[in-house]
């Protein structure tokens, strides 16, 4: 297959639809590799899915074709590092490196809290894939891992504000805000000192709301611009 113009956008509110994409997306892998599964399976991944909800920052990344979901990723923290649970691609996409950019998006979003670890448990079929993308056995041989670097610089989803974040901050904002509505579609501008100097947030009535570091005059037009635009093409 030729190469595709897909879309790599971050669920912030996923709904029943989203877990639904999400769950045909996998079972299409486990058919691919011979499994298959019945009705109470399917209904089981679904509500397994659906309990990120309450689990510490959840990120999930989905790739798009034609408004189609045909792979994603699905990833927590977990203890002290962040955990990679779920990384599938409709194997009628596969080779395209859709894998390889979704994982690397997420390892960029999730980088932003802290620099800490990504961990997994790879299927045998997927090792030769996480290795390439620079992950190592641990634990015995039973996980693999790999350290995250520092946030690179420019604009990064944020899907759930916390005290991580609350320390990056490189300006004065109104923290009620970020608090109040801190599982709202958002996004920070990252810069180079891996400071946050700008923030955008969707508000559920659709308005949205953009601070940025005041101080940084050459800048505010060209960062208001990239955070609304991202905030935009994240609907």
């Amino acid at each position: 297959m030729h190469d595709i113009d897909y879309k790599i956008k971050p669920i912030f509110n996923p709904d029943d639809q989203i877990y639904e994409d999400l769950v045909r997306v996998e079972l299409l892998c486990e058919e691919n590799r011979g499994n298959n599964h019945n009705d109470v399976y399917k209904e089981s991944i679904k509500r397994y899915y659906a309990k990120a909800e309450n689990q510490k920052y959840r990120c999930i990344f989905a790739a798009f074709y034609n408004a189609e979901i045909i792979g994603f990723t699905y990833s927590y923290f977990s203890s002290e590092n962040m955990y990679l649970d779920a990384l599938y691609v409709n194997p009628k996409y596969h080779g395209l490196g859709i894998g390889t950019n979704l994982l690397k998006t997420t390892e960029n979003a999730v980088s932003i809290i802290k620099p800490t670890n990504m961990e997994l448990f790879p299927l045998n079929s997927a090792i030769t894939f996480y290795q390439h993308c620079k992950y190592k056995h641990s634990g015995g041989g039973t996980y693999m891992t790999k350290k995250l670097p520092k946030t690179v610089n420019g604009v990064i989803p944020v899907f759930e504000w916390c005290d991580e974040l609350h320390a990056k901050l490189n300006f004065k904002t109104d923290e009620t805000l970020l608090i109040t509505y801190k599982y709202q579609p958002k996004f920070v501008y990252v810069g180079k000192d891996n400071k946050i100097d700008g923030v955008a947030i969707l508000l559920p009535n659709g308005e949205r709301l953009i601070s940025l570091n005041e101080k940084q005059k050459s800048l505010l037009k060209q960062r208001r611009l990239e955070l609304l635009n991202t905030l935009d093409n994240c609907r």
